[in-house]
């Protein structure tokens, strides 16, 4: 197909690529998407879970920080705001007031991803009530042998009630807060994923088989697809789209670097477009272009690269 204009010949292709870039271009002058850890606590032990290696000190995040925090993330126009990284969100006792400042302060989507252990029917109207927008529940596993043995130290048959009735209480309350639920696609789960789908599918807004990962080497490999897999060459999406500020406010390399390994910033004295912009993260991105992936400690072992074709860039949940 052609596109004729001022008596020049466009291809499709080459044009839609030129559109593709300049959008992109303007894009990258901040984060499309800001992950702010309130919390590290967590209430589960899962085994695709580094945790057990992490050094950080549990806390929540101080109000008057993330305050800043949502406040630069309006001026700098952010359109995504996670407030939930290397934690369970629904341990911070503040979270619906967290998540309604961040709605009352700025035009962006906000989304969680919770295990829904603890998403009773209060935590569901206080979630229902807050002005959020998206929300991912982590239910990795059709039958409860294998959900506990994934997610130890939570209770199958609580997480599934806990979810059921949220959507039921998000239909009554009539509130559109899109619903995903999502499996992680390994060994231990992977001959359940067929039923997990066409049980959820009817009931959510959409179902994602999130693909494994290692967390940069730091735990088992436990899907097989990894072992026969080879690095593709092109740098990896996150240091282009994504910040991502630990609760003391340091902002990490990415959402792997859980014990915030390669630090780029801090947000207690410095601002979002200030360190986006700034000389180390564009240090570590050429880095990234040249293909120097063993000079960068979080990059030199991760798999994320897997999921990646050819040059296209993919988040492990695209849909989310």
């Amino acid at each position: 197909m052609k596109i004729f204009f001022k008596k020049k010949v466009f291809q499709l292709r080459p044009f839609r690529k030129t559109v593709k870039y300049f959008s992109i271009k303007n894009r990258l002058k901040r984060p499309l998407k800001v992950t702010i850890e309130i919390t590290n606590a967590c209430n589960s032990d899962c085994i695709m879970c580094p945790r057990q290696s992490m050094t950080r000190p549990v806390k929540n995040m101080d109000f008057e920080l993330y305050k800043k925090i949502i406040d630069d993330c309006g001026k700098a126009g952010v359109k995504i705001i996670q407030p939930f990284n290397f934690g369970e969100p629904l341990m911070h006792n503040r979270l619906g007031e967290f998540i309604r400042y961040a709605k009352e302060h700025t035009k962006s989507r906000i989304q969680i991803s919770t295990n829904a252990a603890l998403l009773n029917s209060e935590k569901a109207m206080e979630l229902l009530n807050s002005g959020l927008d998206r929300i991912n529940i982590d239910i990795d596993g059709f039958t409860k042998d294998t959900f506990e043995k994934v997610r130890k130290n939570l209770d199958f048959d609580r997480v599934v009630e806990n979810t059921e009735k949220f959507i039921e209480l998000k239909k009554k309350l009539n509130k559109h807060i899109f619903t995903t639920v999502s499996i992680i696609n390994m060994d231990e789960t992977s001959g359940e994923i067929a039923e997990f789908k066409r049980y959820w599918k009817p009931r959510v807004d959409r179902v994602l088989d999130v693909k494994y990962n290692t967390w940069t080497g730091s735990v088992e490999n436990r899907n097989n697809f990894i072992n026969n897999s080879k690095r593709f060459n092109c740098p990896c999406k996150m240091l282009w789209d994504q910040m991502v500020i630990l609760q003391d406010g340091k902002v990490a390399l990415c959402c792997l670097d859980y014990d915030g390994k390669v630090i780029v910033g801090d947000m207690k004295n410095e601002s979002i477009l200030n360190i986006w912009n700034g000389k180390i993260l564009n240090n570590l991105r050429q880095k990234q272009i040249k293909l120097k992936f063993d000079e960068i400690s979080t990059c030199r072992a991760c798999n994320q690269y897997i999921y990646m074709e050819g040059t296209q860039w993919q988040y492990m949940w695209g849909g989310f």
